[in-house]
């Protein structure tokens, strides 16, 4: 897989934030068995970028990385008071059983 182009990802940016749509397939931190990352990439857009959470390897949607430690701190609360409201979407194929899609 190639390497995406971080700037086409971008979908907002001010002086503290920088939000993606992470693409499918790409690891947001590091990973061994990978040639490249998110938050790789992102360090050669702003140096101090730094997720301030992580979607897993497979799922695209919005991140948010901070520019700051101070930035970084703020969403880092937020999250942890659960103040962020958190949207999933799912595609899925197929005749399912409402039971088996609860949460």
């Amino acid at each position: 897989m190639k390497a995406p182009n971080f700037l086409e990802l971008i979908i907002f940016e001010d002086e503290d934030y920088i939000v993606i749509n992470k693409p499918p397939y790409v690891s947001t931190l590091e990973d061994r068995n990978d040639a490249f990352n998110i938050s790789s990439l992102a360090k050669e857009y702003f140096p101090t970028a730094t997720p301030c959470h992580r979607l897993d390897k497979d799922t695209s949607g919005a991140l948010v990385l901070s520019k700051n430690e101070n930035a970084y701190r703020n969403l880092a609360r937020q999250f942890e008071k659960r103040v962020v409201e958190k949207v999933y979407h799912a595609i899925s194929d197929g005749r399912h059983e409402k039971e088996a899609i609860l949460v």
